[in-house]
Parts: C-alpha cells; sequence; structure tokens
C-alpha cells in the first residue's frame, strides 16, 4: 500500500499537563504503524517537543495547522497543532483548567474530522484520564463533566469512534 492510500488516523494528545504526549511519541516510534496508517497528532507541538526530550527520544515534531499540510512521512511526528495552548503557561503534573479546555477541543476537533472523513480513525484518551475530569469541578471550567460523545459524533460505538 503506497503512502497516499494509507487512511489518516487522528491521535488526540489529552490533557497536555499529563503524560499523554509521552505515550503518543514513544508509540509513534514504532514504523509498523506506518506501515497501516498515517497517524498524526491533533494536540500541541510544544508539548509534544517536551515529550520527545524527557523520553530521551530523537524525534522531529512538524507542526501543521491545517489536513491539506499532512504528509504522513514515518520518523517524524505530525500534530495538527490547532493554536489554542500556550505550553509555556503549562505546570507539568498540575491541574490546569486551560489544559482540560484545550483536551476537550482536541477531541471535538477529531471527531469533525471523523464526521468530514478527512480521518478513518479517531483516538482519544479522553475515558483514561486523558483528560482529568475533576477539572470539571473548578468555576473556570465551561464543559462541566467529559462526555463519552467522540463516538457518537463520529458514528463509532463507544468514545474511541
Amino acid at each position: 500500500m503506497t503512502t497516499s492510500e494509507k487512511p489518516y488516523v487522528a491521535i488526540t494528545m489529552g490533557d497536555p499537563a499529563g503524560i499523554g504526549a509521552e505515550v503518543i511519541v514513544k508509540a509513534l516510534m514504532d514504523d509498523s504503524i506506518y506501515e497501516k496508517c498515517r497517524p498524526f497528532v491533533i494536540g500541541n507541538a510544544k508539548a509534544l517537543e517536551h515529550a520527545v526530550e524527557i523520553s530521551g527520544l530523537t524525534a522531529p515534531i512538524l507542526a501543521v495547522h491545517c489536513f491539506d499540510e499532512l504528509v504522513g512521512r514515518r520518523g517524524v511526528i505530525e500534530v495538527l497543532d490547532t493554536g489554542n495552548l500556550d505550553y509555556s503557561r503549562i505546570d507539568p503534573g498540575k491541574l490546569s483548567a486551560a489544559a482540560g479546555r484545550a483536551a476537550v477541543e482536541w477531541v471535538a476537533r477529531s471527531g469533525a474530522a471523523g464526521l468530514r472523513g478527512a480521518v478513518t480513525g479517531c483516538c482519544d484518551r479522553s475515558d483514561q484520564q486523558g483528560i482529568r475530569k475533576d477539572g470539571g469541578a473548578r468555576r473556570d471550567w465551561p464543559y462541566g463533566d467529559i462526555p463519552k460523545s467522540n463516538g457518537v459524533e463520529t458514528g463509532g460505538n463507544d468514545a474511541h469512534g
């Protein structure tokens, strides 16, 4: 299967103050993933760069700002950086409404991409502590409890639609 025939698979980064970015960069170092699909991350490029650094890995991060810029190149971690988070203001390991808000927006963006047919699959960590559900208790958190809605939005069976 040529690269252009392989489906795009969106991976949402989860809570940028959590470990999602590190899990993703380590997983995307496995070349076998690229034999079946063109994975890319929906999230924040700076958070992924930080994850590569603290994981002791060497992998270039390519930030794109629209789906048309995605290539699906093995050895390069592509991230659709939506520009909704200033990672310099995130304190890793600390609860942050801004981090939670960004993560919810990334899941919604993934679901919307699935509806449009821009991606074949969506992977998110929102039901596995990727998004800190206790952020809903904060007064500045406008989203309430995190619903398992992504699967519904994309026509899938669960949050991993």
